[in-house]
């Protein structure tokens, strides 16, 4: 047997007021307390049907019923606790200076944002309400790049700010063309690089991996203007094998002066020590500031490529993980898109050797 249809009589005053705070109120929870009413008054609705309607509980619903029967209007849309407006979270100057913190990087966690609302204003907020403050500034949780402690933070813009200048006044051999270079190496070895993957809802990945002690060198050069990229496997890192790369390089074009940022490994040749191969210009990147190497890009790239793969030999890994995945980085549109228009970027294409 069906449930039978709830009617609420009101007078003809009653039935006008409660059309007019409908229309007029701001608060969204007293509205939907009245809408509720509203409904009930035309007699052609049960309470479980009006309860869906407006989103609540059937029990709610006959909650504001019987507060209407009670006392009227007035009974029906007050609220024993208060709304969300009442929040103290909801005052423009805190969520100014919870924006400022945020922007100076004073909190890196909600449980950090939490206990200062707590030690400075007295706030006790819920981890689920800190989480929405969070969105509501729009902050997302980001995985930090780690950053020496002893990087001068100045550096890096000091060096891009002066970068035109120190180009201008290398020894380049007139009527040569100019080919400026970024160089980075990175060591790939035989021990499994594992990263996340993709996996389907209720799947646990599983993924077998070896530890093997065994590795080589990736050398690696990409030319700002013209987007070629020159590649070396090496068995190593010293003076000597570093000096064959750069001899190497100097290979691919001998009829130009090659241009060499990078950055103060330890075997890194300097000019001021040690013999350079002819036509080769150096120029080190200030340390600790990987950022400004476009190619650490470039091997994010390759070990995003390589994980999760077990490789018996360097042999294999250079093979079948390696080129595959430099492949790409013979499209000197590639190289270039790589390489993007950072500030250093920038000042290498508007100097006046180019």
């Amino acid at each position: 047997m069906p449930r039978p249809m709830t009617q609420l009589t009101l007078s003809g005053e009653e039935r006008e007021r409660l059309e007019k705070e409908f229309r007029e109120t701001g608060d969204v929870r007293t509205r939907t307390r009245l809408g509720a009413l509203r409904m009930l008054c035309g007699g052609t609705h049960t309470l479980a049907q009006v309860a869906e309607a407006v989103g609540c509980a059937r029990s709610t619903l006959q909650v504001w019923v019987a507060a209407y029967r009670r006392g009227g209007l007035e009974q029906a849309v007050l609220r024993e606790k208060p709304g969300a407006s009442s929040s103290p979270m909801q005052d423009a100057g805190l969520q100014q200076q919870l924006r400022e913190n945020f922007a100076a990087g004073a909190f890196r966690t909600c449980e950090q944002m939490r206990r200062w609302l707590r030690a400075t204003h007295g706030i006790v907020l819920h981890l689920k309400a800190g989480y929405y403050w969070l969105k509501s500034f729009g902050a997302k949780l980001r995985v930090p790049r780690p950053v020496h402690i002893k990087k001068d933070p100045q550096a890096p813009a000091a060096f891009v700010a002066g970068l035109e200048d120190t180009l201008a006044a290398l020894p380049l051999r007139p009527g040569r063309p100019v080919r400026v270079w970024v160089e980075d190496e990175a060591r790939f070895g035989l021990h499994t690089l594992v990263r996340r993957c993709w996996a389907l809802p209720g799947v646990r990945v599983v993924l077998a991996h070896q530890r093997k002690y065994q590795w080589a060198y990736m050398f690696s050069a990409l030319e700002i203007g013209t987007g070629r990229h020159v590649p070396l496997w090496m068995p190593g890192v010293d003076l000597g094998i570093t000096t064959t790369f750069l001899e190497h390089l100097a290979a691919s074009e001998p009829g130009a002066e090659h241009i060499i940022l990078w950055d103060g490994a330890g075997f890194h040749p300097r000019p001021e020590l040690h013999p350079l191969p002819a036509h080769i210009h150096l120029i080190r990147l200030p340390p600790y500031s990987p950022e400004l190497n476009p190619v650490e890009k470039l091997w994010d790239i390759v070990k995003d490529g390589i994980s999760n793969t077990i490789f018996p030999t360097l042999d294999l890994l250079y093979e079948h993980g390696l080129v595959p995945e430099l492949e790409p980085f013979k499209n000197p549109n590639r190289v270039l898109q790589l390489l993007g228009n950072s500030s250093m970027i920038a000042s290498v294409n508007a100097s006046s050797i180019r």
